[in-house]
Parts: C-alpha cells; structure tokens; sequence
C-alpha cells in the first residue's frame, strides 16, 4: 500500500466512491462477519486451554498462580462476551458509515435540498446519541482489555519461570519468549493509545483502520481496493502506520521466539504444555484488539464529528450562510461553483422588472427545495416595495457615453439598501422557519445581528432589521467619523432591537472588532452572532442583479442605428470595502459581456496600488508624493468620501482566493481548492503581521485582465461635482459618486469609441451636504435645501437619538454592550 508523501487526506465522496465498490463492500461485509467468528473461535481456544490448565493441579505445582488464573479466567469470560457483542454492534455500525452516512454526505454536497435536509436531520441525530452511548462503552472496554492483556503477560511470564525451573534446557528461550510477549503486549497497547489519541480523525483514518481489519481477517491485502486509494496520512496517522509496522516486526520475533522454545521444553515437562497454549492465546487476543478495537475506537472517533459535519453541510447553503455571514474559522463564503447564465437568458430576460431578474438571478444560486420560486418572489417583492423608484435602481444618462446608476433610491438613500433590505427579511424568513418547527415549550432562536459601518451600512442594515422579531442589531461605528446625516439616521431609531455603539477610532478597528467577535466561538455560540456587513456572501448576491437590469436598460438607451451587440460596457465603481465591484465582478464570471471592472478609490488607495505595483499593502511603500493628508494613528487618511474611509478592504479576499485558485498546480478541482486556501491563509497572515503581500506577477497580470483602477482625491471631487452640475444637462453627485465620474473621465480618452460607461452612483448627495455645498459654495444657481435635500430627511437631525459611545476599540467593551442589551 503506498501513501502520498503530499498529505491530503481523502474527501467524503472520494470515500464514498471507495466503498460503495462492490468488491470493497464484499471486503467489509466478510471483515465484519470474521470479526465475530474470531469472538467466537477466541471463546473455543480459551475454553482449551483452560481445560489444559483445569488438569492441572496448579495448586501443587504452581500454587501462587492458582488464584491468579481462576481470576482470569473469569475475567476473560466476562470480557470476552462484551467484546464479542460489541463487534456485533460496531461491525453493524462500520456497514452503517460506509453505506449511508457517506452517500449522505456526498449527496448532499453536491445537490443540497431542504428536504434532504429534513429527511436525515432526526436520523443522523439519533445516529450520533447511540454512537456516543457505544464510544463510551467500547473506551471502558478498551481500558479492560489492556488491562486484561497486562495480567495474562505476567501471568505468562511467572509460567514461564515455572517451567524453565522444572526443565534443565531452553531456559533461556523460555525467558526470550516471555520477553517477546511482553513487548508485543506493549505494542498492542500503543496502537490502541494512538487510536484513541487522534484528536480529530477524518475520513482517511476510518478508511485506513478498515483496511487493516480486512487485510487482517484472512482476506489477502491484493484484493481489496481500498489499499489502492491514495491516502494521505496526517502526523498521527503516520505515528499509526509505524506502530502497525512495528506490531509485525515483533509479531515475528514472538512466532520466532514460540517455536525455539516449543523445541527447546522437555515434552515431559507438565507446565510446559499449557504453557506454550497461553502463549499464542495472549497473541491471539492482541492481534484481535490490533484488529478490532484500533478500529472500532477510529469509528467511534469519528461518527459524532461526520454527523456534525454533514448537518452543517446540509444546512450551510442558505440559512447558514445568510445567517452567519462569516464562516466558522473566520473565512469568508463564496459560492462553491459560480453557475453559467442560461442559454436564452439574453432574450428572455431583456424586459424583466428588478424583481423579475432578482428572482431570475438569486435561483441560480438558491435551490427550490430550500427556498421555493413563490416564497423567493414574495421576500424579493417586500423587500424592493420600500424603494421610491419603480426601477429600483434606475439608469441616469448624462451623454451618449456616461450614464450613472442610481443605487439611492432606498429607505436610507444608499446603495447598501438593495442588499440589506433583502437580507433583512431572509433573516426573518429563516428564523421564522426554524422557530415553527419547535415546540411551544422551546425557547425561539435568536440572532443577534453585529456589524461595523463606515456610514452607510450601518443605516441601511438599521432600516431592514428595525422591529424584526427575535433579531437584535448592534452597529459600530467610528464616532464623528461618518456624515451627521449617516449618524442621525442611525441614532434616531428607538426600536428596541436597535443599539448603534460610536467607538472612539476608526471603521478598520470597528470591521476587526466585529471579525473578532464572530471568531470567538463562545461568544458566537451564545449570541448566534450574524452578519450585515459586505463579508456576508448574500449582500454580494444581492447586489449582481442592479448589473443585469442596468446592462439590458443602456442597451434599450443607444442611439437609432447602434447595435447594442457593437459597444462595450465599463462600469467604473467607487469602492473601499471591494465588495461593490465584486459582485460585477461575479456578474461576468456568471456570462454578463462587459469590460474592464474599473475600481476607483480615494486618497486611501490600497486597491489602486495593488493594481500598479501588484502589492496589498497598507502603507505605500513607494510613495513619493508630498501632498499633505490628514492621517490618524491607524494610518487611515480622513477624506470628503467617508464611506471609503478604509485601509483594508475585506472582499478582496475573496478576489484574492480566485487568484490562488486560477495559479494553483493541483491535478483536480478539489486539490487545487485547498491550494488556493493555503496560498490565501499565507498571504493574509502577511498581511496581517508585516502590513503588506506582494503577490506573483502571473496573478496580478490575471487581475489586470478583468481590472483596472485609479485614485481620486479630494481637490478632483470637488472639481467633479462642481463641473457635472455646471454641466448639461445638469447632474448633482454625492462625494463617492463624483470619485467614480472623475475616475470614468480621466479613462475616456484611452476606451475605444465602442465603450459606454456606467458609473456607481452609491449615495444621495444629502447625506453628504458638507463636501456638496463646499464644492458648490457661490453657484448662483445652487441652493441645497431646494436642489438636494429631499423632504424625507427633514427635521432628522433635531429627532431624539439613542447610542452608547465606547472610548477605545476594545472588544471587552463591546461584548459588555452586546451582553447587557442582546436577546437571549
């Protein structure tokens, strides 16, 4: 059997390919019915020896023994019927795995469905209650066989000085035999040890420990295929394969040992007999712990955390992943394959509704069985029936070559809107679903909703969870660091479920507080902590359908004798937490024919270099410039567009992992998977420890195919806003937005003539009345309250506000919040 010297241990349906062979089941199926023949034929041998010794009289030729063997006799009549019951049981058990759970669990990674889910919940469950009952019986049971084992060595070895007084030859290789025994006995128990100290045994383990009990049942190694599987062994399986090898290497020093001594003793002498009987009995008995228990305790090991597992599998794709946001070990989701757009969708979607094409869009990703097309058309519908344009998000043209896609029009007039307003009542669908199933005597699930926001997130998230039941929201935010337009929308809302947190720093240390908090498992367990920020994977889904309504509206827009299918479409998006433009970027991967993804950033320009120099780094290393920017201790510069106030940006580890994947060297899907994992764990540790990574060239030039990007500072957004409201027709921009049109236009004159621009436009201008009104300061024709300032906004700022202000970013002060307000 050969093992690859690159660990990777086997995967669920690499497992279940393995066993569900027909050949391999037959290797199971004989192993395990072997396993109870070896209880039996182990029953018979004792029961020979024993009548050996029963002729003997002990009492006169051994009398110190006497006692000890009808001991042990009766211990191992005792043990020896537990031990066979329990083969019974587990080899049921082992059938069990390698028949249902694995199939299970396969099946459900590839196509997960609420009814699959709620079909196997209660049996996997039950599953898991009776193999812990068995886990705690098999470890007594082991703790007794190596015990038992102890006592027949000694016993063996006081035999066999025994004999070796009454006999005049082969002293000294009844002392060898003894000593042989001793140590085989000492290997056993190694090997049972091992088994039980693998803190978490995967798949390969169980496969390799069934392997050896059919190789070990009399079934010849060649013809099974479960050696031929290659099986990665980890540290302790490694420790596991050597303590095997070396139980054969002293299995054959003990056979050699039994057989000079078995020539070596007198016939005539009367202990030499039952003497030479127990020996091979104690060998028996540990090649049958060797085969069985090793076995038995990897199974045991294993069933509770597999069960767990796959519960989590079946259930991660929607309601997890919504709910959560952030994944168990602190990675973020992505989707598991990014499904192709269908064939006709050109044509048939051309004249859907948002709602229609959220619908269209969302069920490529959702199954039916866990959200069924009637119920996902009813969320979307509530969701998008808050928003003050029919469109939702309506397409602007200001000429024949730029158009702007309004994202504002919202309950909080930000974009955020599109994605929280929906993912607000994907909450409230999942925790109404959970909570039915429950009896009226369970306490109901709750979730308690942490984030972090830069200005706008934090609104929006607000707005769709105000009043939801069972849900509790807490938003950070960096005090005095957002527009007090963003902050008042925040403050003002005294629902109950509400609490806004102004922590003294930056929205950098506001994201890790939150990061933190969803890694600590304790906390997390306790709260159900969830997420709103652009980590959480359905924000970014949500967020791909304003690009397919946007690309069939620019298409309807085109001048009389331009063929939509002649131009190209760039969309320029000012972004600082990168997950805007991931979902364009997702959007394409997916089939939408556009361009270049163009990323514009502020002042704080940790994209934009990336794109220069192919380093992610927070401070610029090669920086030249003598500009003066207010820069706080975190290094993070103030700018006129708070919202991209951020030094790192969370979803370009997402765009990262793609990169690893597509320059990863693994022969299959699978191994080039956890490539990328591994490249992206060790990229970000960089990051996070030395503050920059500079990753190869072949992926920056990967990222350059689809991206490009620039930078934009405060002096060009001022320019901008003011040039596009001198301009005709006349347009007023919110500071983020105008860092995209200063973006679009400075790339105008590289595009081709073909190339249409759609610019982000991420805000109303009223959140952002201070850079507006500076930029427009002395425009005769500019007043803010009558050209900017829309009705639903008034008074807001003279409302009555609730926030608890924390003076440092500590996540002790925080989780002090969130335990004295969160519902439990």
């Amino acid at each position: 059997m050969s093992y690859s010297s690159k660990p990777k241990c086997l995967t669920y349906p690499e497992a279940t390919r393995a066993f569900a062979d027909e050949n391999v089941r037959d290797d199971i199926n004989d192993a395990c019915a072997r396993l109870g023949q070896a209880m039996s034929n182990m029953m018979e041998r004792f029961d020979s020896v024993a009548k050996q010794m029963h002729t003997l009289d002990l009492q006169r030729l051994a009398a110190p023994l006497k006692p000890r063997w009808d001991a042990l006799s009766k211990e191992f009549r005792e043990l020896l019927w537990q031990y066979r019951n329990n083969a019974g049981i587990i080899s049921g058990r082992l059938k069990m795995f390698c028949t249902s759970v694995l199939p299970i669990a396969a099946r459900n990674l590839s196509g997960r469905s609420r009814q699959t889910y709620e079909e196997t919940v209660k049996v996997l469950q039950a599953f898991m209650s009776i193999s812990a009952e068995h886990a705690a019986l098999t470890r007594t049971l082991l703790d007794r066989a190596l015990a038992f084992l102890q006592q027949m060595v000694a016993f063996h070895a006081e035999l066999a000085k025994l004999v070796s007084r009454q006999s005049t030859t082969g002293q000294r290789e009844i002392y060898e035999l003894a000593v042989k025994l001793s140590d085989l006995e000492a290997q056993v128990g190694q090997i049972c040890i091992l088994n039980l100290e693998v803190p978490r045994p995967d798949v390969t383990h169980v496969t390799y420990s069934t392997f050896k009990i059919v190789s070990s049942s009399g079934r010849r190694p060649g013809r099974s295929k479960i050696p031929q599987q290659r099986m990665a062994l980890s540290d302790d399986l490694g420790k596991l394969t050597q303590a095997y090898q070396g139980l054969e290497s002293r299995r054959n020093e003990f056979v050699h040992a039994q057989y000079s001594a078995q020539v070596r003793t007198p016939q005539a002498n009367y202990l030499g007999l039952p003497q030479m009987a127990v020996a091979p009995l104690v060998c028996d008995l540990m090649l049958s712990l060797e085969n069985s228990l090793g076995l038995f305790l990897s199974i045991w090991a294993r069933l509770k955390i597999d069960c767990n597992d796959i519960l989590q599998w079946i259930s991660t794709p929607a309601p997890t992943t919504v709910l959560i946001g952030l994944a168990p070990n602190g990675g973020l989701y992505i989707p598991e394959h990014i499904p192709k757009l269908p064939e006709n969708w050109l044509t048939e979607w051309k004249d859907y509704s948002f709602v229609d094409l959220s619908v269209a869009v969302l069920s490529l990703y959702i199954s039916p069985e866990e959200i069924s097309k009637e119920e996902l058309r009813s969320l979307v519908q509530k969701s998008y029936s808050t928003f003050r344009h029919p469109d939702v998000t309506p397409l602007h043209k200001l000429d024949d070559k730029t158009f702007v896609l309004e994202l504002f029009h919202g309950p909080t007039f930000a974009f955020k809107d599109v994605a929280l307003q929906l993912l607000g009542n994907l909450f409230e669908f999942f925790l109404l679903r959970r909570n039915a199933k429950k009896g009226l005597e369970e306490t109901p699930e709750t979730l308690t909703v942490v984030g972090a926001t830069s200005g706008d997130t934090g609104s929006a998230a607000i707005y769709g969870l105000r009043g939801k039941e069972n849900v509790s929201i807490f938003i950070l935010h960096p005090k005095g660091r957002i527009s007090p337009i963003q902050e008042a929308q925040m403050t003002t809302v005294t629902d109950s479920n509400v609490h806004n947190i102004a922590v003294k720093s930056t929205f950098d240390d506001c994201q890790d507080i939150v990061k933190a908090l969803f890694a600590d498992k304790e906390f997390n367990a306790k709260h159900h902590l969830g997420a709103v920020n652009s980590i959480n994977w359905a924000r970014i889904l949500a967020q791909t359908v304003y690009y397919f309504l946007s690309f069939f509206h620019i298409r309807s827009q085109l001048p009389a004798g331009t063929s939509p299918d002649d131009i190209e479409i760039q969309y320029v998006v000012p972004t600082g937490n990168f997950g805007d433009i991931l979902a364009a970027y997702y959007a394409k991967k997916m089939g939408l024919p556009v361009g270049k993804l163009v990323v514009a950033t502020n002042a704080n320009d940790i994209l934009a270099r990336f794109w220069k120099h192919g380093k992610y780094e927070k401070v610029d290393s090669e920086s030249k410039s003598d500009v003066i920017v207010s820069v706080d201790a975190s290094g993070v510069k103030e700018t006129l567009s708070p919202a991209m106030d951020i030094l790192v940006s969370s979803n370009f580890e997402r765009l990262l992992w793609y990169l690893a994947y597509e320059h990863a060297s693994g022969n299959t899907d699978e191994a080039k998977r956890q490539e990328a994992c591994a490249t992206l764990d060790g990229w970000m540790n960089k990051v996070k420890t030395n503050g920059r990574v500079e990753i190869p060239i072949q992926a920056l030039e990967t990222a350059r195919k689809d991206f490009i990007a620039a930078r934009v500072s405060d002096e060009e957004t001022l320019a901008t806003i003011k040039a596009f409201f001198d301009g005709q027709p006349s347009y007023i921009a919110d500071p983020h937005t105008a860092v995209g049109l200063a973006t679009a236009r400075r790339l105008q004159p590289e595009n081709a003539d073909n190339v249409r621009q759609i610019v982000l436009s991420t805000a109303h201008p009223a959140k952002f009345s201070e850079a507006v009104s500076r930029a427009l300061d002395g425009s005769p024709k500019f007043d803010f309250d009558r050209d900017v300032f829309p009705s639903e906004l008034r008074g807001l700022l003279e409302k009555e506000r609730r926030v608890i202000d924390v003076e440092r970013p500590d996540i002790d002060l925080v989780k002090a919040v969130i335990e004295s307000f969160a519902k439990q």
